[in-house]
């Protein structure tokens, strides 16, 4: 991992078009929790970056990790719009992690997953209120174990060596005053062979000052993992340093 953090302060400090992030977030039901730093170098090819009217490549690296469970990303961001992404990529994710509140004697809880995922990404906003709507496709691989492996990221079930996972998020928010705003955020997750999904919706208070973004709040979470509790109450937290030359719309 230090020779990551090492390649990523050379770059960022080489190249003035890189935007770096530094965040942490979490989640308490099902309780899960990461650290990610994310590098990207930022490539205007058409219009004027002083309005919306822009396009705009972004080749970017990430990695995160919490304990024994690690995750890498590469990836390559498009935005033919500043306010629409179509993102394409690859990650490695791997977990020494035995939950306590599930059973990993039928469920792979650890091991190795390679994923290769599409997203695309719609920002929208008019006045002080603003919308977000991201739709993603994963294909997901193991070379080992018979049974049915966990999806991180939507904690539910995926077949056993390979499956495909889509996720629907969707996200309304008004703007309260220049620091604070007020966010539903809502996310659908299912897997295609293991039939397995989940849900998830939170109301949230984000504060923004500077290079600083710091949300937390309330919601519900149901697994298909979880049938014996159903939903259950769930709250979220997210903390992002944002810095460089992003061309992103929240950044500006």
């Amino acid at each position: 991992m230090k020779f990551f953090f090492l390649f990523f302060f050379l770059v960022a400090s080489a190249y003035p078009q890189v935007d770096y992030r530094f965040s942490s977030r979490g989640r308490t039901y099902p309780l899960t929790g990461i650290f990610e730093v994310d590098l990207g170098y930022n490539h205007l090819f058409w219009g004027d970056k002083t309005s919306v009217l822009y396009g705009y490549l972004r080749p970017n690296i990430s990695y995160g990790e919490m304990g024994v469970y690690r995750i890498a990303t590469t990836a390559f961001d498009f935005y033919p719009v500043s306010f629409f992404k179509i993102r394409a990529g690859l990650s490695r994710e791997m977990s020494h992690v035995l939950r306590r509140d599930l059973d990993c004697s039928q469920i792979d809880c650890q091991g190795v997953i390679k994923h290769q995922f599409i997203e695309s990404q719609l920002l929208l906003g008019a006045f002080s209120y603003f919308t977000s709507l991201r739709y993603r496709l994963n294909v997901s691989k193991r070379n080992d174990g018979e049974h049915r492996f966990l999806d991180f990221e939507g904690m539910m079930p995926m077949q056993a060596r390979s499956d495909q996972s889509q996720y629907f998020q969707a996200v309304v928010g008004k703007n309260l005053n220049d620091q604070w705003n007020g966010i539903f955020a809502s996310q659908f997750a299912s897997s295609q062979k293991a039939k397995g999904s989940s849900s998830a919706h939170y109301a949230l208070g984000m504060w923004l000052k500077g290079p600083w973004e710091i949300a937390a709040g309330p919601g519900l979470f149901r697994s298909s993992l979880y049938n014996r509790d159903g939903w259950g109450f769930s709250s979220v937290f997210w903390i992002n340093y944002n810095a460089g030359d992003s061309l992103a719309l929240k950044k500006r």
